[in-house]
């Protein structure tokens, strides 16, 4: 047995716990049915509750409440509510409510909800809801949001969004934004936006915004927006202005400025190196 099971039922039923035929939480169910509030300690199959329902331990099989779903430790299967789901460390299926879903730790989750999702730490996930989803430590799938979308650490994926997406460190995968998108360190991928897109540290792929791209290190790519700007330029910036301190890629703007031309190409109505030469 799993530490701290109790007794086994086949059927509990639950007014509002303790009043109910299960008296502990640590209780194992086949199938729970709970009118206000049920509280049990495993649920291997079927969790019905009007108003809402807290599994102590583990969740494997179905859960669906009117209000609120809660697994203390870890989950698989289906979470259904009609406002929260909660799982307290992992979760491997699927969670959809009006309001939020939640997984503490990991998990392997697609996740459903009117307002909000949130993975506290890596996962494999799939997140789609109105306003914000967020990866605490990173992710690997898909957050489509109206509000903003973020992950923590290192990320891979899709990020698509009505405002704005952020990855704390490295990002490897596609990010469509209205606002701005920003990576913290590497971006592995591409960036559009309407505003600005940020890769903190090193691009290999390409930027298109509206107003402006940075990379904060080696561009390897292309940045196209009126304004771009690469500490180390070994791509192709394509706008009204265009800024590296070092250059061995192709400048096509109006206003062309290297601090360091190293064999590069300028083609605009001015261009501007500090040391070595124009090639345009």
């Amino acid at each position: 047995k799993a530490p701290g099971i109790g007794k086994k039922y086949v059927v509990n039923l639950s007014l509002y716990y303790p009043v109910s035929i299960n008296q502990s939480k640590h209780d194992e169910v086949n199938i729970n049915l709970g009118l206000v509030y049920s509280h049990v300690g495993y649920v291997n199959g079927l969790d019905l509750a009007l108003i809402g329902s807290a599994i102590e331990h583990r969740l494997k099989g179905f859960q669906l409440c009117g209000l609120a779903g809660v697994v203390g430790e870890s989950g698989t299967g289906v979470q259904i509510a009609g406002l929260a789901t909660v799982a307290g460390e992992s979760f491997t299926g699927i969670q959809a409510s009006l309001l939020a879903n939640v997984v503490g730790e990991t998990g392997r989750v697609l996740q459903v909800s009117g307002l909000a999702n949130v993975v506290g730490q890596r996962g494999t996930v799939g997140q789609l809801c109105a306003l914000f989803n967020v990866a605490g430590e990173g992710f690997t799938g898909i957050q489509v949001a109206g509000g903003f979308n973020v992950g923590g650490g290192r990320s891979s994926g899709l990020q698509a969004v009505g405002l704005f997406n952020v990855v704390g460190e490295e990002f490897q995968g596609i990010q469509l934004g209205g606002l701005f998108n920003v990576v913290g360190e590497d971006l592995l991928g591409f960036q559009a936006v309407g505003l600005f897109n940020i890769a903190g540290n090193r691009l290999e792929g390409g930027q298109l915004a509206g107003l402006f791209n940075v990379v904060g290190d080696e561009m390897k790519g292309v940045q196209a927006a009126p304004f771009n700007v690469a500490e180390h330029q070994k791509g192709q910036q394509v706008g009204l202005g265009n800024v590296s301190e070092k250059n061995q890629g192709c400048q096509i703007c109006l206003v062309n400025y290297c601090n360091e031309d190293n064999d590069g190409n300028h083609n605009g109505a001015v261009n501007i190196a500090r040391t070595g030469r124009i090639k345009g």
